[in-house]
């Protein structure tokens, strides 16, 4: 993803000059911290934190953005924080491991919710 294209895609295009100035390209956007954005000038909370954030969610190079990551936006935090870690993990044990845990995360929130779905409809009856 291009620095242009990640600044359009969070609404911040005004931010653009100051990439192309001091040379942020595609590698070096991956790796930007708060301070980093800080020093290419962006003096706005609110415009650094979109921007970490956005970069947060950049796939590794080479690897395709998944399907999945719009779908995980959907869920709680809880349950959204291990399926964000399964897509960015590359080794595939420990990705199988957060799999896991976000399966088991998944059929607790159903079960919570089956439960609470059973005792509305018996307090209705």
């Amino acid at each position: 993803m291009t620095p242009s294209d990640l600044l359009q895609s969070i609404g911040l295009s005004e931010c653009l000059p100051f990439f192309s100035e001091n040379a942020i390209d595609d590698e070096c956007l991956r790796t930007l911290s708060d301070e980093d954005i800080k020093e290419l000038g962006i003096a706005k909370l609110g415009h650094r934190k979109k921007i970490v954030d956005a970069t947060a969610k950049i796939p590794a190079s080479g690897s395709p953005p998944s399907p999945l990551s719009g779908f995980v936006e959907r869920f709680p935090n809880v349950v959204a924080q291990p399926l964000r870690e399964y897509l960015r993990e590359e080794h595939p044990v420990v990705r199988l491991w957060t799999m896991c845990d976000t399966i088991e995360l998944l059929l607790r929130l159903f079960a919570v919710v089956l439960v609470a779905g059973r005792r509305q409809a018996e307090k209705q009856t």
